[in-house]
């Protein structure tokens, strides 16, 4: 299906107006830009976790030391009461120092642990020994379970690139043609009167250089530096009204060219010759001289061909078809070739196919049938499929 399309002026005028210049640059065998593909962990020691470990070795000790110092007495201290409840009055006094000199044991094993762990204040009585290693138990498990649940190194990520890759780098930018044509200008205002670029100064950060071979010498070191070191910040010089600095060719890692900045973006590029004896000067002569002109004359001549374009796509738009009346029939003879088609399909629908009929029984099959039924060397009944095809001649 074709559709007219409305190409209004204002529509080109907004194409026309900016050229627009695309850029793909790769770099192979670098680092990503962020440096950051691969992730690694600086590990240290918790400090958390050694306090969780003094502090269970803290509760082990005094659980042990209980059980050896105390516990003992404690029911050395139990035992001598329980004798004397049992032991008749007769026998009580003797009993009754047992049970004084076990608890003043009792007593003193108590004070001793105290002043080591510096847990006071116990009521020291018969349960004391039970209930004190009950919860001193509790203390341990509680310590090992802090400890065994706190880290025993802190993991500080951090990332790094480990491997190479290969980046691109993409530009999209505009420029208009007055932008082309200021450079034109700045060009030209280094021209001699017979319009050709002789000579021009190339200002460096430190100095400004006239002579031929002295700056393709310097070129030449700048070339060497930018291969070496791809992504380091270069100088940017200035020739005239242009900013111009060193740069690697797109995708092109050991090969330079001389990006030049002026009014238009993108940058116009020289590709350099990076021997020693490359005479990058008269690229540049080469350039100013006419490859600004050659950008306009592009910039025209996509111009122009829109301008055609459009032109025909307007004439286009009211251009009746010249071969309506043929489509037109050849429409209608399909028309009616479907109809026919059609009509042959409900034709054949209503074909009946004699085999699918019911068939009506005869007299002399009946007859048949009856007399075979009844036969006397048939030993079992017949059983009647409506189904079955028919026996006997049919008329």
């Amino acid at each position: 299906m074709l559709y007219p399309v409305s190409y209004t002026q204002d529509v080109f005028n907004l194409i026309v107006a900016d050229m627009v210049a695309v850029t793909e640059t790769q770099y192979h065998g670098q680092q990503c830009p962020n440096a950051d593909c691969s992730v690694h962990y600086h590990e240290e020691p918790n400090p958390d976790y050694a306090e969780a470990q003094a502090d269970l070795t803290a509760a082990i000790a005094r659980r042990d030391d209980w059980n050896i110092m105390v516990v003992p007495r404690s029911n050395d201290y139990v035992n001598a009461v329980n004798e004397y409840n049992n032991t008749p009055a007769a026998g009580q006094p003797y009993a009754q120092q047992r049970v004084d000199s076990t608890y003043a044991l009792f007593v003193q094993a108590v004070n001793n642990w105290s002043s080591v762990f510096g847990i006071w204040g116990l009521n020291i009585d018969g349960q004391l020994g039970a209930n004190m290693q009950a919860r001193l138990n509790r203390e341990v498990a509680a310590a090992e379970t802090a400890r065994n649940n706190t880290p025993e190194t802190i993991r500080t990520p951090y990332y790094t690139c480990d491997h190479l890759h290969t980046l691109h780098s993409f530009g999209l930018n505009f420029y208009t043609a007055e932008q082309v044509m200021q450079d034109q200008k700045s060009a030209a205002k280094m021209k001699d009167t017979e319009g050709k670029v002789k000579s021009f100064d190339f200002v460096t950060p430190m100095r400004t250089i006239t002579r031929h071979e002295d700056i393709n010498a310097y070129l030449h070191q700048q070339i060497a530096k930018r291969i070496e070191r791809p992504f380091d910040e270069m100088p940017k010089f200035r020739i005239g009204d242009f900013t111009v600095s060193v740069e690697l060719r797109p995708g092109e890692m050991d090969q330079a060219m001389l990006a030049v900045k002026g009014q238009r973006d993108p940058s116009y590029s020289i590709p350099l010759g990076s021997a020693a004896n490359a005479d990058n000067w008269q690229r540049i002569v080469n350039f100013l001289d006419g490859s600004i002109e050659k950008a306009i004359e592009d910039s025209n001549a996509k111009i122009t061909k829109l301008e055609t374009d459009l032109k025909q796509a307007q004439e286009l738009v009211g251009v009746p078809f010249d071969r309506e009346e043929e489509l037109l029939k050849a429409k209608i003879d399909f028309a009616e070739l479907e109809a026919r088609l059609s009509g042959l399909s409900e034709q054949q629908d209503a074909i009946i196919d004699p085999e699918e009929t019911d068939e009506e029984e005869t007299a002399e099959e009946r007859a048949e049938r009856e007399a075979y039924q009844n036969a006397d060397d048939n030993d079992y009944p017949m059983i009647l499929d409506d189904n079955a095809p028919r026996h006997g001649p049919r008329r």
